[in-house]
């Protein structure tokens, strides 16, 4: 019995990803798909447009099997954190033959070439590694400089080795690369063409519109869907069936998008309490939170009294060598309390909590018998204390979301995992 994994946020779940599950299970034959999901918040620094368990229904509803929640300091984390969380707990399960990801290469020969430089650091890597950061590039560019220099020395072709270090999904696809190597581990890394738009293209027209389009779209239209009072507004309709235009007709047929819409949060619903857990910080206790380094710290106390909202604070506090999308994650870990030491625990968790599944898969019996950590389906003292940093973002996030739709709030522990 043949099975997969994927690593993913679905944020939101669209039609691109329908195709990415239904083309996993095609080209690998599996008999089980896997995906380890982001929970409320994602790697980009920001809370999840719909909640981890809405998120984890639509891919239930549309390919896969079991959705397994990656912890906070992995799902938050930067890109070789998120990777080597996510990999490591796929590896410790004992079942998965295969890890898929999409890329914009769509071959596996260049993602396997750079991991193994990556983990071997041949001498000339390592000096022109080293003669970049002397020179004041981040760490990111002078690796990105040593590896096309290696690659083109071993007779890359310069212009594919430029697109293929400069694409969002293939630099992800490294670092999953990366990880199983480093772990030593037997799954074997597979990879898909993406299609339609790029990780940051923002055109909806084309096929498959990018997740962050479509993020892009509701918030454009936010005070439309939160102010309506009517369902039955002309313009909320309009809006309802463009939406509906995105995602697969299997999220269509089995949800009310109209209360779907009125559920999404955003970054700035959350800009009054980052305010106040920035003002009960002092310098030296925000260098204890995870990405957060010293000149970081200096820079958030010496700005917060410009502070306006989560975003506008991102984008003030952005440098050259440091990108809003880390200054996002920074104020995550802060809004959440990630630490520095919430790494490596998430890198060693025993348990593997599940958001969901489908009863007629057996991909859950086959885990039970054969995995290293223990699948947490309810929230048992032991996993409640494993997963305290989840527990704790959970609650906020549904607290934020009830202020926002005027719904009951829920604790996460009185919350039902999906069975589908």
């Amino acid at each position: 019995m043949k099975t997969v994994a994927v690593i993913t946020e679905f944020n939101p779940f669209h039609q691109g990803h329908e195709y990415f599950l239904r083309e996993v299970r095609r080209l690998s034959n599996a008999d089980n798909v896997i995906a380890l999901m982001s929970g409320n918040i994602v790697q980009r620094g920001e809370p999840a447009v719909f909640d981890k368990f809405t998120r984890a229904s639509f891919a239930l509803y549309n390919g896969a099997d079991l959705i397994i929640e990656l912890p906070d300091a992995v799902s938050a984390g930067s890109a070789p954190d998120f990777a080597y969380g996510a990999v490591s707990i796929t590896d410790k399960l004992n079942v998965v033959d295969e890890l898929w990801f999409g890329s914009e290469h769509g071959s596996e020969i260049l993602f396997d070439k750079v991991a193994e430089i990556l983990t071997d650091e041949p001498e000339e890597f390592s000096d022109i590694l080293r003669n970049e950061l002397r020179n004041g590039s981040s760490f990111a560019k002078a690796r990105s400089a040593a590896l096309k220099a290696v690659l083109r020395s071993e007779e890359f072709k310069g212009d594919e080795i430029n697109e293929f270090l400069s694409s969002p999904n293939n630099i992800l696809g490294i670092e999953y690369c990366l990880a199983l190597k480093k772990l030593g581990s037997n799954i074997k890394p597979r990879t898909i063409t993406r299609k339609g738009c790029g990780y940051n293209e923002t055109d909806l027209t084309k096929q498959f519109p990018s997740a962050s389009a479509i993020r892009k779209r509701i918030y454009e239209n936010l005070s439309l869907i939160r102010d309506c009072k009517n369902a039955l507004d002309a313009s909320f309709l309009d809006f309802v069936a463009e939406f509906k235009k995105y995602i697969p007709d299997n999220i269509t047929n089995n949800f009310d998008i109209s209360d779907l819409l009125k559920r999404s949060l955003f970054p700035d619903d959350f800009s009054l309490i980052l305010r106040y857990k920035l003002l009960r910080e002092t310098h030296e206790s925000l260098c204890g939170y995870l990405d957060i380094n010293e000149d970081l710290a200096r820079r958030i106390k010496s700005n917060e009294h410009l502070f306006k909202s989560y975003t506008q604070f991102a984008m003030l506090l952005k440098t050259k060598n440091q990108t809003y999308s880390h200054i996002s994650r920074a104020l995550a870990h802060i809004l959440f309390d990630i630490k520095k030491e919430d790494r490596q625990k998430a890198f060693g968790l025993r348990y593997a909590r599940v958001l969901g599944f489908k009863k007629e898969s057996s991909v859950m019996g086959l885990i039970k018998k054969s995995s290293d950590i223990m699948l947490a389906v309810k929230p048992s003292v032991q996993c409640r204390e494993a997963y305290s940093n989840e527990v704790f973002s959970s609650n906020l996030y549904y607290s934020v979301l009830s202020l926002v739709t005027g719904e009951p709030y829920i604790h996460e522990f009185s919350r039902e995992i999906v069975i589908l």
